[in-house]
């Protein structure tokens, strides 16, 4: 190939090495292309360094592997992680604004339903639909926005682990480090725009505890997606299961049977 870079990853689909997504189209064609030669080329190696130094014992390929690539700590591991997290969220503004206008639409949609209720027996029951409404929102919302996020970075997340570039418990601890900020972020927009238009208790003890419960809830909603979109390979059947293991929490919240 004697192209550009541009219309390399083209040029090597059609002839059957398709660049798997999120891949890096450079480090997956050396791994596919020169694995044959470097294997051969390491065993080359080891003979003549058997050969060449004096010792006792012939050298193994696995530790001269394991010496040639050394492991970074775990606390670096994770930074990298959520760099990159962070990284491929701002490369995706649009995600943010559509997020950011779901939740402020959604805030305002209820609202307008819950508007203004009286401090009697019927604005206390109408309160109550309401807090179901806004918790059961933030599960759905956190859910629905983590539930792919494994399943589409699946294939690389295996490429990686397979060749010891971090741990899982490091990947899980960098993604979930990454989104925090959307998580206590979104909630904070969603209270402050539905809060007073219903309203709710009037006093910032109040106000931050709902707040909290909030967050909790989306890291709940985040925590489900993750187990789900790891726990299932295909992105179809994990859309199905969420609302299998959703609907149980929904009915045994307390708000549908007294």
């Amino acid at each position: 190939y004697e192209g550009s870079a541009q219309n390399a990853i083209g040029f090597f689909e059609r002839g059957g090495f398709a660049c798997p997504n999120y891949c890096n189209p450079a480090d997956y064609s050396f791994k596919s292309f020169m694995k044959k030669k470097h294997h051969a080329q390491n065993g080359q190696n080891v003979r003549r360094r058997q050969k060449a130094l004096p010792l006792e014992e012939p050298l193994d390929l696995q530790d001269l592997h394991a010496e040639a690539v050394p492991r970074i700590s775990k606390s670096k591991e994770v930074y990298l992680l959520t760099k990159r997290a962070l990284v491929n969220f701002f490369r995706q503004p649009m995600l943010f604004r559509i997020r950011l206008a779901q939740t402020v639409f959604i805030a305002l949609i209820a609202g307008i339903l819950f508007y203004d209720q009286n401090d009697d027996l019927n604005g206390a029951r109408n309160r109550q639909g309401a807090v179901f409404f806004v918790c059961i929102g933030q599960v759905m919302n956190a859910l629905m926005s983590t539930l792919l996020t494994f399943p589409t970075e699946r294939a690389l997340f295996l490429r990686e682990r397979a060749n010891s570039m971090y741990t899982t418990l490091s990947y899980y601890i960098g993604k979930n480090l990454a989104e925090v900020p959307l998580q206590l972020f979104f909630p904070l927009v969603y209270l402050l725009v539905i809060y007073w238009m219903i309203p709710f208790y009037s006093s910032f003890e109040a106000f931050i505890l709902h707040y909290i419960n909030l967050v909790l809830l989306t890291l709940f909603g985040q925590t489900l997606g993750l187990l789900i979109g790891t726990a299932v390979k295909d992105a179809e059947v994990a859309l199905s299961a969420a609302p299998m293991l959703l609907i149980p929490a929904m009915l045994f919240g307390g708000f549908s049977l007294h």
